[in-house]
């Protein structure tokens, strides 16, 4: 039976002894279409590293554009929030500054009123008075 939550591995290989490893060595070299063909795989493997670690550069390249592009744009937009907070805090201080002097030119309207309604209560206190005084001659 299999048992499938374990990967399968490969059974170990014995370790190679170091006159079993120059044998082979001797071997290879030995083989010249082999150590051939092994040199273009290694100059394939450099080749392709090469391709792959300038792609990389390229790549670190528009990062680091994206990134100053990206920092100048929130700069702008930053200095333009700032530009339009300024605006806005002296817009209120303006209308602040408008209301006051309405809620100023109000309050010296109704004290107006008030000492005009003052007047007209003492003249109309003083019209009843004649006008009685009248009536009274007029009566006698």
């Amino acid at each position: 039976m299999f048992n499938l939550t374990t990967p399968m591995t490969p059974p170990p290989t014995a370790p190679l002894s170091d006159l079993d490893r120059l044998l082979t060595l001797l071997a290879f070299y030995g083989d010249q279409k082999a150590v051939s063909a092994r040199l273009a795989e290694v100059y394939s493997a450099v080749e392709t590293a090469n391709q792959i670690i300038g792609t990389g550069d390229q790549l670190k390249a528009q990062i680091a554009s994206d990134r100053a592009a990206m920092e100048a744009e929130i700069e702008q937009e930053r200095a333009a929030l700032k530009a339009d907070q300024s605006a806005f805090v002296s817009d209120c201080a303006a209308r602040d500054k408008t209301i006051t002097a309405r809620a100023a030119a109000t309050d010296q309207l109704n004290a107006d009123a008030q000492a005009a309604r003052d007047e007209a209560l003492k003249i109309t206190e003083d019209l009843k008075l004649r006008l009685a005084r009248v009536k009274e001659a007029a009566a006698a």
